[in-house]
């Protein structure tokens, strides 16, 4: 069976899901869409609330150059909304991450991609 694009995200996200709570990561939102972008993963962990973008490319330096600026701001606007919906966590720290998966199986989880 061959995947397309889309479904091979879908995994990437799936793989991610399961790294980040294995890790005791508790996943608030997967996908979370607003008018100005999508969030691949909320999560919270500790007092952080985590806005995980995740990118599936052949290498992990491929992976960092596919989080561009505009991507940035299109999540960390998204999370502006998601923090005003969900305002029990305005109090939280808040964290901007990547998670890059490649294969053969790799998954690398960078913390603070980047700022607010």
């Amino acid at each position: 069976m061959i995947l397309t694009s889309y479904n091979k995200g879908l995994l990437a996200e799936f793989l991610a899901s399961i790294f980040l709570v294995l890790r005791g990561y508790k996943i608030l939102n997967k996908r979370y869409k607003t008018k100005v972008g999508e969030i691949d993963i909320v999560a919270r962990k500790g007092n952080y609330i985590h806005f995980v973008e995740v990118k599936l490319r052949k290498n992990q330096a491929l992976a960092k150059e596919a989080i561009s600026y505009k991507n940035q701001v299109r999540v960390t606007n998204a999370a502006k909304i998601y923090l005003q919906k969900n305002q029990k966590y305005l109090n939280y720290n808040l964290s901007f991450d990547a998670i890059s998966v490649n294969f053969p199986l790799r998954i690398n989880f960078i913390k603070n991609a980047w700022g607010e």
